[in-house]
């Protein structure tokens, strides 16, 4: 057993000031294994690995490699004893090209040793190609994009051939294809007998690649396990403190809550919201692909990248005083900035403090453009409607008393009248010919946002409304329930008109509600007659108003955007459609309002369908 052991430490203390870190711990490595090191931030993951290869100087305990006692004074003592490490930010000389980066101290002097050289340039050119990458090898690093320059830093220690290679925590400056080519050569390694440290924060990893894994928390080591000898969800309660304090029962270590969503690295990835994670040093350590979508950045571009060089003034007008709310560790919250590609977002700024110490920020990016979008819409097309049924209205009204002038006129210019006389009359109906004509313009402007009329699918139209308001209904954790035909339910009507209908009344309902709660659509055929209602367990329309919430411009909200037509609309749109609206309330319990179309089909001559009065 001893001959497989290619690496002991043991007993190993570090301590910083009054800080200690490392408290006694001990690793084994194997020849030919991958073993992976986890834990929470700052528990000694990097500074025991940082000992190793003499970046920090041994203060108690000892190391053993290949039986034999060492002490690394600096990097370079650990590149002769064949240890190599990457570190979570390449290190790396932006002025130097890659050959140089790579082979720094080993490069013979350029005009001497010409023929050598090209030798390093075709050496460096066959690892960069082992990474899958392949660029001018002569440029200097600082005109390469960051996911290159990590490349030369493991090209730098794959150049050692060394028997122990360190990779700390470089997986989230990878695409997940570099990720995968990287792998494939740590298993080739392992092939012949070389050993890997793999430190990271991600358990999905450690499953894919490591064949044991140490658990490092607080400065001790938790545990060494066998990965194939261990669960994913009992890694996670080893290595983090919030679920190792969930008392053991298997029933709930087993809820998919714990093991899926909360502790599973998918869980970031898969929030809708942009996170960008920030180191102490405000440099970026994770990007999730909803932020990758809206800064429209590459997560391995950015990884290690100071804040101050993702989020600038281009991406963001409050640029500024994001970044001041960053390095200055406040709190804060914009609400309808543009921020790359969201036109209008929601972002917040949170510290992460240890104490006083500020240990990383979380930036969290809403894009709310078509929340924001759909308001705007809902609210200009309101007022459009609005502005078209009064001026309908105002022509119907004025029309009524012209019309019976115009009459009378008739009337009297049957009588027997001078001439002066009837050249006034004659006067008098030209002007209210003329009045009528530019009140029947305004009475056509209740036409001009009608769209054709056809036949409409109500089960269709449901299910697009709905989809419309689904990242409104899991903002406010809204339940939606459905009622609806397997069949096709269809009547003849204005489809823009109808949605406008269903939109206004779902989205009623959600402003009834809170926080939670639940909304219910109905569609059913129901006494010859088609039935469509939407419920709500929100708070209801009180006793003393429940006679006036059809009326126009009549609203109990106090937002700037209510009109308080929409209701108004919603009546009018029945009734253009041959249907009516009504509704039952019980405040504080369940309200429902009740559209009930003909089931026959409604057909309106072409060019007839518009603004009508319901006693015409």
């Amino acid at each position: 057993m001893e001959d497989e052991i290619r690496l002991l430490m043991r007993t190993i203390h570090y301590h910083e000031g009054n800080q200690e870190i490392l408290k006694g711990v001990d690793f084994e490595l194997r020849k030919g294994e991958i073993h992976a090191l986890v834990g929470e931030h700052r528990c000694g993951k990097s500074t025991l690995m940082h000992l190793l290869v003499g970046e920090k100087r041994l203060q108690k305990g000892e190391i053993l490699f290949n039986g034999r006692r060492i002490q690394p004074q600096d990097p370079s003592d650990a590149y002769r004893l064949g240890i190599a490490m990457v570190h979570q930010t390449p290190q790396v000389i932006p002025s130097l090209n890659a050959v140089e980066n790579i082979f720094a101290t080993r490069l013979p002097p350029f005009w001497s040793g010409l023929p050598q050289y090209y030798r390093y340039i075709r050496e460096t050119r066959r690892l960069l190609a082992l990474l899958g990458k392949e660029f001018d090898v002569l440029i200097p690093l600082k005109l390469l994009p960051a996911t290159d320059q990590q490349a030369v830093d493991i090209a730098r220690a794959l150049s050692y051939d060394p028997d122990i290679l360190i990779l700390d925590e470089i997986s989230n400056r990878q695409t997940p294809e570099e990720l995968e080519r990287l792998f494939a050569i740590l298993k080739d390694m392992t092939s012949k007998g070389k050993s890997i440290i793999y430190v990271t924060p991600h358990i999905d990893e450690i499953f894919s690649i490591a064949d044991r894994v140490t658990v490092l928390k607080n400065g001790y080591r938790q545990s060494t396990e066998d990965v194939h000898q261990i669960s994913s969800l009992r890694l996670f309660r080893l290595a983090y403190s919030l679920i190792s304090e969930i008392e053991p029962d298997e029933s709930a270590i087993s809820h998919p809550l714990i093991s899926s969503r909360l502790y599973s690295e998918h869980f970031l990835r898969e929030l809708p919201v942009g996170i960008i994670l920030l180191n102490e040093t405000h440099s970026v350590y994770y990007l999730n692909p909803a932020a990758e979508s809206i800064l429209d950045l590459p997560a391995h571009d950015v990884s290690g990248r100071p804040i101050h060089t993702v989020i600038t003034p281009e991406q963001c007008p409050h640029a500024t005083a994001l970044l001041s709310a960053v390095y200055h560790g406040k709190k804060r919250k914009w609400r309808g900035v543009p921020f790359g590609k969201a036109l209008y977002s929601e972002v917040h700024i949170y510290p992460l403090r240890e104490g006083d110490e500020l240990v990383g920020t979380v930036i969290m990016i809403e894009d709310r453009s078509l929340d924001h979008h759909i308001k705007e819409y809902l609210s200009s097309t309101e007022r459009r409607i609005a502005t078209a049924e009064v001026a309908a209205e105002v022509a119907h009204e004025i029309n009524n008393p012209l019309g019976i002038i115009s009459a009378y006129i008739e009337v009297l210019k049957l009588q027997d009248l001078s001439p002066e006389i009837s050249r006034k009359l004659e006067k008098i109906q030209n002007e209210i010919t003329r009045i009528q004509n530019f009140v029947s313009s305004l009475g056509r402007l209740a036409d001009a946002s009608r769209m054709e009329w056809g036949t409409v699918d109500l089960v269709e139209m449901v299910k697009d409304v709905l989809l419309l308001f689904q990242h409104l209904f899991q903002e406010k954790r809204i339940t939606v329930y459905t009622d609806l035909p397997e069949t096709p339910v269809k009547i003849e009507g204005d489809a823009g008109r109808l949605k406008q209908l269903l939109i206004n009344l779902v989205l009623n309902s959600v402003e009834a509600l809170l926080h939670g709660g639940w909304i219910r659509i109905r569609l059913e055929r129901k006494e010859g007659k088609i039935v469509l209602s939407v419920s709500d367990n929100g708070h209801g329309i009180p006793k003393e108003i429940q006679d006036r919430i059809f009326r126009p411009f009549f609203s109990t909200k106090a937002g700037k955007q209510s009109t308080g037509l929409g209701l108004a609309i919603c009546e009018h749109i029945a009734k253009l459609h041959g249907g009516e609206i009504g509704f039952t309330s019980t405040p504080g319990e369940i309200t429902t309002f009740t559209v009930t179309f003909p089931a026959r089909p409604v057909l309106s001559p072409p060019g007839k369908v518009g603004y009508h009065r319901p006693d015409e």
